[in-house]
């Protein structure tokens, strides 16, 4: 091993977490050396398809209380990651950096310029500044440690790497098999399984409306979660952020009920059933000579009251006046109790996140260090953290990216 090169830090993994991670160890340490291997002929893939393209990288929830909120896994243990560095702190970094941003209605926080290349051309530019080895097509195949405590990478097969520190940033993986290169580490793994998916309904009683768009209530029947907001209905079934913040929340459930589960929708989640019965009943009184398909008593969009009304057996070409009490009582509960059998589901526009992955008490949270393992780091999402759709899960990938490269043993 005289010949060798001895990196004081490999990264494995060229996503979001592990390139931001080798930026941090040659900001904190900028006479170490570091390398990172990803597995691909791409770094940062995740970040060019974000956001539609564009690459929603935080969001602006700057309290740490609140910020914590929108993570199903991870939400107390990242108190003390966010404390360390935290939205503010990425938003800072990109600006000081060339990037403008902007921050949306919702919250997302984008580049000015709206595409993600804005991104990737700044980080890479930080590799390429910080003199930060990177190697594509370098798949990690085993690791472990030698007699005098510096690990061995082996990669595709014939080549192999030694480094003083290790952070293990390859993103979640989909099935408990493909964690098996590290299994031999002791590292206690939560079984994988998918979050942040849209609502698969083939035969759903909204076809025909795809692209229309409502804010709505809904929850799932057998499960405790309530999520209102915004929500599209799509050719397979209903998305956006409501529904996929619902997925995220009840992602082991579903899991467990295999996905075939009775999605349930409150169309006017503002007012109860029996204000809602009020409401119709004093519209019917004072609207009489009014057709029912143009006189919307709600703000719900126009061709979806209607299709309400057909469903609920409505004649849409009656006046309000002689609809009678038990078709507004059928009505009543269409809003605010409709259902749609769901079966399955679909990534959400190619953004594939996993509940699961390392066992965040096998973390050091306070340096991303493996208990176990002294100088083998676990970063982004491989670990067992995931956020809801706004910006969440880059924010994890910045912020425990950015602990484990400042942590690093020199």
């Amino acid at each position: 091993m005289t010949n060798q090169i001895i990196y004081d830090t490999i990264i494995i993994g060229g996503g979001a977490s592990g390139i931001f991670a080798g930026i941090s160890c040659k900001t904190h340490f900028p006479n170490s050396s570091v390398l990172v291997l990803e597995k691909s002929t791409k770094l940062l893939s995740k970040v060019k398809i974000s956001g539609g393209g564009r690459c929603n990288i935080t969001h602006s929830c700057f309290e740490i209380k609140e910020l914590i909120l929108n993570y199903p896994r991870g939400s107390k243990e990242l108190r003390n990651v966010f404390s360390s560095f935290d939205a503010s702190d990425t938003i800072q970094w990109f600006e000081s950096r060339g990037v403008p941003l902007k921050t949306e209605s919702d919250g997302r926080i984008f580049p000015t310029s709206d595409i993600s290349q804005t991104i990737i051309d700044c980080l890479l530019k930080e590799c390429q500044k910080l003199d930060i080895e990177i190697l594509l097509k370098h798949q990690v195949e085993n690791i472990s440690k030698n007699n005098v405590g510096i690990f061995v990478l082996n990669v595709n097969k014939n080549q192999s790497f030694y480094g003083m520190n290790v952070i293990i940033a390859t993103g979640g993986y989909p099935k408990l098999t493909s964690y098996h290169w590290i299994e031999h580490l002791g590292i206690k793994i939560i079984e994988p399984v998918p979050s942040l998916f849209s609502f698969n309904a083939v035969k759903s009683p909204l076809a025909g409306l795809e692209g229309l768009s409502f804010d709505a209530s809904f929850s799932i029947k057998g499960i405790r979660l309530n999520i209102t907001g915004p929500a599209i209905i799509t050719h397979w079934g209903i998305s956006g952020p409501a529904p996929l913040k619902l997925s995220a929340w009840a992602a082991i459930e579903l899991y467990i009920k295999k996905y075939e589960y009775e999605l349930n929708i409150h169309f006017c989640p503002q007012w109860n059933q029996s204000e809602i019965q009020n409401e119709l009943m004093n519209f019917k009184s004072t609207n009489g000579k009014s057709k029912i398909n143009k006189a919307n008593p709600f703000k719900i969009p126009n061709r979806l009251y209607e299709r309400l009304l057909i469903i609920s057996g409505i004649d849409i070409q009656k006046n309000w006046g002689d609809v009678n009490k038990k078709e507004i009582a059928t009505l009543v509960l269409n809003i605010t109790q409709f259902k749609i059998q769901c079966s399955g589901k679909t990534t959400y526009k190619e953004e594939f996140v996993t509940a699961g992955g390392i066992d965040l008490k096998e973390i050091n949270l306070s340096t991303m260090e493996s208990k176990k393992t002294q100088g083998l780091f676990f970063t982004g999402e491989l670990l067992n953290i995931d956020g809801v759709t706004g910006g969440f899960n880059f924010q994890n990938a910045w912020s425990t990216g950015w602990i484990a490269g400042s942590n690093i043993r020199i």
